[in-house]
């Protein structure tokens, strides 16, 4: 549309919905859960059609079935289930979230159940507990970053200059060139902030991220 650069608001999104779909799309590729899990058969096609990541290729067996060769934040039976069982067992104060027990299957090492403000927990606070000493450095850095983008966006007050200091850390959690090994997903941030009230005090402040799934180049 020829006016849409003239618009004072882009795009009007539910950030909290973002954040969950965001989220599950991490734990339900950390855990290997079918039907959420953005790593799959497509996913390797598609590196193989991007021509990167050679050793993450699906290889053919001879009885016409995809073996899909493990990546760095592919965890074992027991490491998924360590995962599970700390968000099981882990104590909040009353009012701080539902109880997220009754959503977690140690044995099955599977989330299910989740609402919009469990995964803003999760997101936010709780997924990096889970994940710490579970993973590979590399993947973890990059998974601490992005959950504490989306705890920084959602603070209650945002200043300006703390929103240049996350468009410019942003490069550093995006993947860039051949240097994806360890990323998880690839999504990309603009920020947008323009004046109101004639200038004084106040920012409107525009995020738009998209979450680019199922073409992740890891």
């Amino acid at each position: 549309m020829s006016y849409w650069k003239y618009n004072l608001l882009w795009h009007n999104l539910d950030f909290m919905h973002i954040e969950k779909n965001v989220c599950e799309n991490t734990y339900g590729t950390l855990l290997e859960m079918e039907g959420k899990s953005k790593d799959n058969l497509q996913a390797r096609k598609d590196l193989q059609e991007m021509n990167i990541r050679p050793d993450l290729h699906q290889q053919k067996k001879a009885n016409d079935k995809y073996y899909l060769p493990p990546a760095l934040y592919n965890m074992s039976k027991e490491e998924k289930q360590q995962f599970c069982m700390v968000l099981h067992d882990i104590k909040v104060p009353d009012g701080y979230s539902s109880n997220i027990s009754k959503c977690v299957n140690v044995a099955q090492a599977k989330l299910s159940g989740l609402k919009s403000h469990d995964c803003h927990i999760l997101m936010q606070q709780l997924l990096p507990v889970a994940s710490r000493g579970l993973l590979p450095d590399d993947v973890t850095s990059i998974l601490f970053d992005l959950c504490g983008y989306f705890r920084e966006l959602n603070a209650k007050v945002l200043y300006i200059d703390d929103l240049e200091k996350l468009g410019a850390n942003y490069n550093d959690v995006m993947p860039d060139g051949d240097d994806i090994s360890s990323r998880i997903f690839y999504y990309d941030g603009a920020f947008s902030s323009s004046l109101s009230n004639k200038g004084k005090n106040r920012w409107s402040c525009l995020l738009s991220i998209n979450v680019f799934c199922g073409k992740v180049p890891w």
